[in-house]
């Protein structure tokens, strides 16, 4: 048996469209919540790596930094251990004679004061001889109070190692000022094979 719907036909179709409006309006919010959710959570999920991400950057130009840092400087260090590179080979075949005149300082006292030093070098040998030897000759010319202080400084700079053979030449009287000094000449001879000085 059908039934008869008493409900007018425009009164039947706006309930309808009611429905199918309430449905479409429930779909709408579930759909909008779902996607609000879904950007919520990548939001989230993606602003954690983001942020990850962000402090990797942050340390990975650090580090480029800090290399970018150190090797400048290993530049600058090798620049300057080249331009000492050259310094030395310029120099390596030149005594250092900071050396003797340290070591003429120390064999002197109170006593004795230089007033001339002169440096004569002599090749010994032949040419291309592995084994031939650089000598020089010093010569040191001073005055002091008394002849036993020229005598111990001539055994000081016997000594101290770096001569081969040291000579008293010569001693004298000098007036200097208003005193009458003991005055000498000391000729020191350095022996060094392989064509070296000293160093």
């Amino acid at each position: 048996m059908q039934g008869v719907n008493l409900i007018p036909a425009d009164r039947r179709e706006a309930q309808q469209r009611r429905r199918r409006l309430r449905h479409w309006i429930v779909a709408s919010v579930g759909w909008t919540g779902l996607v609000v959710s879904a950007s919520v959570g990548s939001q989230f999920l993606w602003g954690t790596d983001s942020a990850a991400t962000a402090s990797e950057l942050t340390q990975t130009q650090q580090q480029i930094s800090d290399s970018t840092q150190k090797l400048n400087n290993l530049r600058r260090q090798l620049a300057e251990a080249q331009v000492l590179r050259q310094t030395a080979q310029s120099l390596r075949d030149q005594p250092d004679w900071s050396l003797l005149l340290g070591i003429l300082s120390s064999a002197l006292d109170d006593d004795v004061v230089l007033r001339e030093i002169q440096l004569s070098p002599q090749r010994g040998g032949t040419a291309g001889d592995a084994s031939r030897s650089s000598m020089y000759t010093v010569q040191l010319r001073g005055f002091s109070r008394s002849q036993p202080a020229v005598s111990q400084f001539v055994l000081r700079l016997q000594q101290n190692g770096l001569f081969d053979e040291v000579k008293l030449v010569r001693t004298g009287r000098e007036p200097v000022m208003n005193t009458t000094a003991v005055t000498f000449d000391v000729s020191c001879e350095i022996r060094e094979s392989g064509g070296g000085a000293p160093r």
